[in-house]
């Protein structure tokens, strides 16, 4: 397979091939933006380790907040006309923003508000499959290598299956455990787990039983006991309003965390996460069983045979660049990472998918002067060093390029995901929530230094 597409009547090829590891939202943006941005001269590939698109389930929702003008600029329009498919109630959103308030669980009283800014609250399977339309995907595809031709004028994924695909570039966009991340960077991939459990639970309630919840706000809300430091994050992921034909029926996702420490609910030895979902049910009810109406409904009614989901909070912050170099091995300037691949960080913020999004930005804008211009260099021996057009230098290599996307994205979400660690930290210390933390900050591009003092709070 020729890394650059097949070569026609003896002529060079016309497309760089771009292979990307990982079906998720991340990696879907990205095969979209090349889609749009380069039609003529890049053929993007996604290789997804699901066996079919449905495997993941209905999954969780997610917000797209600050990055939203950057995503719907990513996107065909034809998509961005659909977008509206996705979201979890296409009504609620015409009409507002939203909130972000949060509360004590064991008094109800709002604690904070934040003026909500321009947000959407998609259902992200619904968002997923809107994504994979148009782009060329190989499914039950597991990396297991990365290799680069010997003139490195290309780089082969090698997959389980026994496998390959030679290509221009490859950039690992498949999640928080990214196996691309470890061959990239064997040494220094391992993700770092809090100090915190999680359990969550997808359920459906009637119109009665979320009622005064959607009084507060139709999209989510949070809140922390005052006392034990247990967090609730709830959230609608269907409703009438998205889904006509269940017209009393509101599909909810519950949250639950607490900290992993001696003293939570008197025990003297911390609390780790029961076995049997039934049992975690069971503890979730425990948990809430002092709580402020409505949230204590909203775990109470749950049933007991509910699916309880674990969810282990772990992050990864970037390892900072030295100057004019890549934070991991980018094979030359044709390897990279993105996403939680890239930044894996924790929910507290609601940003990873925010900071994934401009990743696909950034690196369509920094691989430009390689990306749209036929791929005749891509076949040039590995000592002439393609190379393109710079504003400084007058020229810049492929290595450049990559090496200047990875060190804007590093530079933005290293304390990304430190901001993110030290806002679970606060979440479950009551007293510790005030407008200074990460957790109520604002949710912007640029998080400030300060947040670096999060590196000693996780184990």
């Amino acid at each position: 397979m020729d890394a650059a597409g097949p070569a026609i009547d003896g002529e060079p090829p016309r497309h760089h091939r771009v292979l990307i590891i990982g079906g998720g939202i991340v990696g879907l943006t990205l095969a979209q933006a090349l889609r749009k941005r380069y039609p003529t001269t890049v053929k993007a590939t996604v290789y997804e380790r699901d066996p079919d698109p449905l495997a993941r389930g209905a999954g969780w929702g997610l917000t797209i907040h600050w990055a939203l003008s950057v995503f719907l600029e990513l996107l065909p329009q034809d998509l961005v006309d659909r977008l509206e498919e996705t979201f979890v109630d296409p009504v609620a959103s015409k009409a507002t923003d939203g909130n972000f308030a949060y509360y004590n669980l064991k008094t109800a009283e709002q604690r904070f508000r934040v003026p909500p800014a321009r947000r959407i609250r998609v259902r992200r399977e619904s968002l997923r499959r809107l994504l994979m339309e148009g782009v060329d995907i190989e499914w039950s595809k597991c990396v297991r290598d990365i290799s680069s031709s010997p003139d490195g004028s290309s780089v082969t994924a090698h997959f389980d299956d026994s496998t390959t695909a030679t290509s221009s570039l490859v950039i690992g966009c498949d999640g928080a455990r990214s196996e691309v991340r470890r061959l990239l960077s064997p040494l220094e991939h391992e993700n770092r787990q809090l100090p915190v459990s999680l359990v969550g639970v997808s359920v459906t309630y009637s119109s009665q039983q979320v009622e005064r919840i959607r009084a507060m706000d139709p999209f989510y809300l949070q809140g922390t006991h005052s006392d034990t430091g247990a967090f609730l994050f709830f959230s609608f992921l269907d409703t009438p309003a998205s889904k006509p034909e269940t017209p009393d029926s509101y599909k909810c996702q519950i949250i639950m965390s607490w900290p992993y420490r001696p003293g939570f609910l008197g025990h003297p030895t911390p609390i780790s996460i029961p076995g049997p979902s039934k049992d975690r049910v069971a503890f979730m009810k425990r948990v809430a069983s002092d709580w402020a109406e409505p949230f204590r409904s909203v775990v109470m009614q749950l049933p007991d045979d509910a699916a309880a989901k674990v969810i282990r909070l772990e992050d990864w912050p970037p390892p900072l660049p030295e100057d004019g170099v890549s934070s991991w091995n980018n094979h030359g300037g044709r390897a990279s990472l993105a996403g939680d691949a890239a930044h894996a960080m924790v929910m507290y913020r609601g940003e990873a998918a925010n900071h994934g999004i401009l990743d696909a930005s950034e690196f369509v804008s920094h691989l430009s002067p390689y990306l749209s211009k036929p791929p005749t260099m891509d076949h040039e021996p590995s000592t002439s060093r393609p190379s393109f057009g710079g504003e400084e230098s007058g020229e810049q290599t492929l290595e450049d390029l990559m090496t200047s996307y990875e060190r804007e994205m590093v530079s933005r979400a290293h304390p990304a995901v430190l901001a993110s660690r030290q806002a679970c930290i606060d979440a479950h210390d009551y007293e510790r929530i005030n407008e200074t933390s990460p957790l109520l900050s604002k949710r912007a591009i640029f998080v400030d230094d300060k947040v670096e003092g999060a590196t000693e709070q996780s184990s």
